[in-house]
């Protein structure tokens, strides 16, 4: 874990990312919003932050329109860079959102988004709370099938390690009904998560 923190996370947002692990340090709501327990609680992990990536408009509102542009059409979005060398991206979630929107054929970026799970300071359902931290990452979209990922990395690319184990969680769920071909995939995909670089 101390490597993928280290080495394969790019934290996209505008400030560090305090990381709490130890789920005995938090609690979660009825709502699945998380807060810690005990005041003067540390983070596991401190992400430092890299160049943080944006989003600018590129217009400005003609004051008689009445019809105007979807407004992702309007931004001009920021990109990793060397994104390909990281297994996460971490980013807001409007971020995501403009990506997916503004480059649907970009794939391997997409799948590469991740979005911090929120940790508050105190039980956000019960009085004014603020986000100290994250208590994980949640992947912004669907990911790809393990065919999609086998016939990837066959072909020589190397998606994200955390998209393909997202992607094996997903299809190992007893819920999730799957073919012995997925199967197949699925023990070919841990392979590839567990093999280090």
């Amino acid at each position: 874990m101390n490597k993928l923190l280290y080495e394969k996370v790019y934290n996209a947002c505008n400030h560090e990312l305090n990381l709490y692990m130890n789920n005995t340090k938090y609690a979660m709501t009825r709502k699945e919003k998380f807060f810690l327990t005990g005041e003067g609680t540390k983070p596991d992990y401190v992400i430092r932050q890299m160049r943080p990536l944006c989003i600018r408009n590129t217009s400005e509102k003609k004051e008689n329109s009445l019809l105007l542009a979807p407004e992702v059409f309007e931004t001009q979005i920021d990109i990793a860079p060397n994104y390909n060398l990281y297994d996460l991206i971490v980013v807001s979630y409007r971020y995501a959102t403009f990506c997916y929107k503004q480059f649907p054929a970009y794939v391997d970026y997409i799948d590469r988004l991740f979005v911090p799970v929120k940790l508050y300071d105190r039980n956000p359902e019960k009085e004014k709370a603020s986000v100290v931290g994250c208590v994980g990452f949640q992947k912004y979209c669907y990911p790809k099938t393990p065919e999609q990922y086998v016939i990837d990395i066959n072909n020589g690319y190397k998606p994200s390690k955390a998209a393909v184990q997202v992607c094996c969680e997903l299809y190992n769920n007893p819920c999730v009904s799957k073919t012995i071909t997925d199967t197949i995939w699925i023990s070919q995909l841990i392979n590839y998560v567990n093999t280090e670089e």
